[in-house]
């Protein structure tokens, strides 16, 4: 059953990928549509330039929602592949036991008061 999860999860994030490109190319095909057709004919659906640009910015926002889901579904994959959540465990995601040897070093020069 988990390795069906995994493998279902893999295929989604992969599909989500998939579709970030196909919003991307497909964005840009439409701005560069309207980019030629206003410099050749003058004319523009929405009226002027700057609605080709926020066309193509629909387009890359839409791109930007589809990689944000497939890496939420990476980290999903990745969590559940490392066992038990940090979080879980009482621990913050990040955090460890010793302190960095940078504070050490700020901390041990500073003067005692």
């Amino acid at each position: 059953m988990e390795a069906w999860f995994h493998a279902f999860a893999a295929g989604v994030s992969l599909l989500l990928d998939a579709l970030v490109i196909v919003s991307v190319c497909a964005g840009a095909g439409v701005a560069i549509y309207g980019t030629l057709r206003y410099v050749t004919t003058g004319v523009h659906p929405t009226g002027n330039r700057r609605g080709i640009w926020m066309g193509f910015a629909r387009w890359l926002m839409l791109a930007l929602e589809f990689a944000l889901a497939a890496d939420l579904v990476d980290t999903a994959i990745a969590s559940a592949c490392a066992g038990a959540s940090p979080i879980r465990a009482g621990r913050t995601p990040g955090a460890t036991s010793t302190r960095s040897p940078h504070l050490r070093r700020r901390n041990s020069t500073a003067p005692s008061r």
